[in-house]
């Protein structure tokens, strides 16, 4: 995760860093590299099983999760 975290902060800073101010540049990518990072963690924790469908369903809007997880085959 921290490395894909890395990889897309520095990827989208050098894009926006382009065509915007250093802060808004910094801003921008390090929000959705927080973002992909998320997403990354709960798919692996998925994929090796952390988290199974019973915890799952506790979540807020676990009914969702579960169906979107089972239909991208990370949860049987």
């Amino acid at each position: 995760m921290g490395v894909i975290v890395y990889l897309i902060y520095r990827l989208l800073y050098g894009l926006i860093s382009i065509s915007a101010s250093s802060n808004m540049a910094n801003f921008i990518a390090c929000f959705f590299s927080i973002v992909i990072g998320v997403i990354v963690y709960f798919v692996s924790m998925l994929l090796f099983k952390g988290i199974d469908e019973e915890t799952l369903m506790k979540f807020p809007g676990g009914a969702k999760l579960c169906s979107i997880a089972i239909g991208l085959h990370l949860l049987r």
